[in-house]
């Protein structure tokens, strides 16, 4: 699995009910699959702080509205396991949430955000690029 090492990740401070976790954001960008079929070859890395054991993390994903197809999201730990999926999501839907649940440890971390597409518009057989818009945050107890 090949990693972009290039990705700008703005963060957002926010306070959640342990201390302070860092709320990450990803801005809208695009990547471009060197792959061929649905799986694309190419992830993002997403940074955050966590509290720690205890509080639980969500993923929340977007598609951006220029997609012009379906795509599913992956997630994986900074070790490249993967953590879960969303459902196939049109241009753009929301996935509400995903946890990465109460034992992150504390301290600055990271996953991965990778994407499968599916035949549908203008996808006729390759995922040759996707986008997403993610963010990392404490779940609301």
């Amino acid at each position: 699995m090949k990693f972009i090492k290039a990705l700008v990740v703005l963060t957002v401070t926010g306070v959640s009910n342990l201390g302070l976790a860092t709320v990450a954001t990803a801005r809208p960008y695009n990547v471009q699959c060197t792959s061929t079929g649905q799986f694309c070859d190419r992830t993002v890395q997403v940074n955050f702080t966590s509290d720690g054991p205890g509080t639980e993390y969500g993923v929340v994903v977007k598609a951006p509205a220029t997609h012009c197809s379906d795509v599913s999201y992956l997630v994986f730990d900074s070790q490249g396991r993967l953590i879960g999926s969303t459902d196939f999501l049109a241009p753009s839907r929301v996935y509400n949430y995903l946890s990465l649940g109460r034992n992150v440890p504390r301290g600055s971390q990271s996953i991965f955000i990778g994407a499968i597409g599916r035949n549908g518009g203008c996808n006729q057989g390759q995922l040759t690029s996707w986008g997403v818009e993610v963010t990392v945050s404490p779940v609301p107890q």
